[in-house]
């Protein structure tokens, strides 16, 4: 339903789940999003999602470049 997105899963907070969509925000995007997440994700855990730009991960240079990085 969304391609080339990334979905992540926090080993620290194990019920948190973060999803890199790679592509602006718009009304039909989240409409999708959030009938996925009530589909297939458990509710008691938390979703964070990222559409246009990726948070930094040290130590993966691709994610921590200046200016395309989501600020939390």
């Amino acid at each position: 339903m969304i391609p080339d997105n990334i979905v992540y899963h926090n080993n620290v907070k194990t019920s948190e789940v973060l999803i890199y969509i790679g592509r602006k925000k718009h009304d039909l995007l989240e409409k999708k999003l959030q009938f996925l997440i009530s589909a297939f994700l458990d509710l008691s855990g938390s979703v964070d999602i990222y559409y246009e730009y990726h948070f930094g991960i040290i130590g993966v240079d691709e994610t921590m470049t200046i200016g395309e990085i989501a600020l939390c």
